[in-house]
């Protein structure tokens, strides 16, 4: 069984990966609703939320992949 901090951290990952994938999707112009123009500030505020969204989902992927300290100790497979 991998360690508890190990579970901790994939969990994390995770969670702030879900988090960023539902605000992206709340923003879209169909989760905005009435905001009818594209020029009108809830699209040009969910344009800053999505780069926001976009480095938190790329920073929980990493967080997932090194999620196990002992993994760079595991064999690798040799081709």
């Amino acid at each position: 069984m991998p360690p508890l901090h190990a579970e901790g951290r994939r969990f994390a990952a995770v969670a702030s990966i879900a988090t960023a994938v539902v605000a992206v999707l709340l923003t879209t112009p169909a989760g905005i609703g009435l905001c009818g123009s594209a020029d009108m500030h809830c699209h040009q505020t969910a344009l800053s939320l999505w780069i926001a969204a976009g480095a938190a989902i790329v920073v929980g992927i990493v967080q997932l992949a090194k999620a196990d300290p002992k993994a760079a100790e595991l064999p690798k497979m040799q081709l």
